[in-house]
């Protein structure tokens, strides 16, 4: 994989492929799954430290590397506004206030 990495990408100094290579096998593998979410985002950091190093790709490409960090700040956000209107009376539709169906 080293020679690999080297040959596809000759401007990053041989250094940088084996201490990315290290990187990435030494994240660990636990059942826990708060563990393994911390992990993910662990590894998803060292590749995209990796590909900055690179300098070898395009504004269009990193979009997709902070899709699922984009996607919930955009629920939060939404949650966070939802409350907020839920505040003022009458500001949401009665229909799409949660029912209560204890009675």
């Amino acid at each position: 994989m080293t020679n690999l990495l080297r040959s596809s990408f000759a401007n990053v100094a041989p250094a940088a492929v084996e201490k990315f290579l290290a990187g990435c096998f030494q994240v660990p593998a636990t059942p826990d799954v708060g563990t393994q979410q911390a992990a993910l985002a662990v590894f998803k950091t060292h590749v995209r430290d990796f590909l900055i190093q690179l300098k070898e790709f395009s504004a269009e490409d990193n979009k997709d590397l902070y899709s699922e960090e984009t996607a919930q700040l955009q629920l939060q956000q939404a949650e966070q506004a939802k409350q907020r209107a839920m505040q003022v009376p009458g500001l949401i539709n009665p229909h799409q206030l949660e029912d209560d169906d204890e009675l």
